[in-house]
């Protein structure tokens, strides 16, 4: 993550040399770390997944919201038709 910042911060536009915002850089390079842990994330629970694919999966707190979203939108989707 520091170097991402550092280098966000270190940056400047190639025409006027001037330095872009640095709130900007920092909110942009949080973002790609984030975006890339989380990417890795997700990779090494489907290589788990493909190597043990009878495996249980046991629900944790985080997943409810993204749960509770979901049957509302299949209870919503079933009421439509």
């Amino acid at each position: 993550m520091r170097t991402l910042v550092s280098a966000a911060l270190a940056s400047t536009d190639a025409v006027t040399g001037a330095r872009p915002c640095r709130s900007a850089d920092l909110r942009l390079a949080g973002f790609d770390a984030a975006t890339s842990e989380g990417k890795a994330t997700i990779e090494a629970q489907q290589r788990s997944l493909d190597r043990h694919p009878g495996a249980t999966l046991h629900p944790i707190i985080h997943d409810r919201g993204p749960n509770l979203m979901r049957s509302i939108m299949e209870r919503l989707m079933r009421e439509e038709v």
